[in-house]
């Protein structure tokens, strides 16, 4: 009868096996025909068997509401072991780079990915992430339980400011007006912002205010607010 004995989720690394499977078990109980499984719950009693037919399953139906109830999953794939009985699921996971806070409250797990998506996820720990502020982003959508799937940057500037976090300043917290969308703040280590325009030249006007900083204004032990590179290469202010 190809009942399902066995569903086995594999690749996953942020999202731990035991809050897959029994979500997914479900997921592949209610896609079974209702008929079917009530027919078959009358006469097999085996604990063991999930109570589906591996015949009457829609791979792509499965895959489909495992993507939508974990928003942390960039790609699921399904596909079926006949002789063992088995339901096999392939995960691809999204990395959170940064953890978010809109308008510096931090609200439902928001996450960016390495490709400048933001997402929902409940099980990453946020506390090893650099943190990204966003102001004056409005969408009702943050404010339930709906799925969170939205390009916030494209992945060029992704991975530009990934490599923000490896200058000597000790990048670890980023702020984005959404009213601004070619600026971006950041906080160094030595407390003070910098100020930045999202252009092509962003990575050598960080350059700039660090060696200038770590040359000029640290030796003279100055406290300073803000380093303003929005003008580089024609100008270079602090305060």
């Amino acid at each position: 009868m190809f009942l399902v004995t066995n569903i086995n989720v594999y690749n996953n690394k942020e999202i731990p096996s035991g809050v897959l499977l029994p979500r997914i078990k479900q997921t592949v109980l209610d896609s079974n025909n209702k008929l079917y499984w009530t027919l078959v719950s009358l006469i097999h009693s085996d604990s063991n068997v999930y109570l589906a037919n591996l015949l009457l399953l829609n791979n792509k139906d499965i895959t489909k509401q495992i993507e939508l109830m974990f928003p942390q999953i960039n790609k699921a794939e399904v596909t079926k072991n006949y002789y063992t009985h088995t339901l096999l699921v392939n995960i691809e996971e999204k990395h959170p780079v940064l953890a978010v806070k809109i308008n510096n409250v931090d609200i439902n797990n928001l996450y960016i990915d390495q490709n400048g998506i933001l997402f929902k996820a409940d099980t990453v720990d946020k506390s090893k992430l650099p943190e990204i502020i966003f102001f004056d982003f409005v969408d009702e959508n943050l404010l339930n339980k709906s799925v969170v799937h939205r390009e916030i940057f494209s992945k060029s500037q992704m991975d530009t400011i990934l490599t923000l976090l490896n200058f000597q300043l000790g990048i670890n917290h980023f702020e984005y007006t959404f009213r601004k969308p070619n600026s971006l703040v950041l906080q160094t280590k030595f407390n003070f912002m910098i100020y930045l325009s999202l252009r092509p030249d962003i990575v050598d006007a960080l350059k700039a205010a660090e060696v200038y900083y770590l040359k000029v204004i640290k030796p003279k032990n100055k406290n300073i607010e803000y380093i303003d590179v929005r003008y580089y290469p024609e100008k270079l202010f602090y305060k």
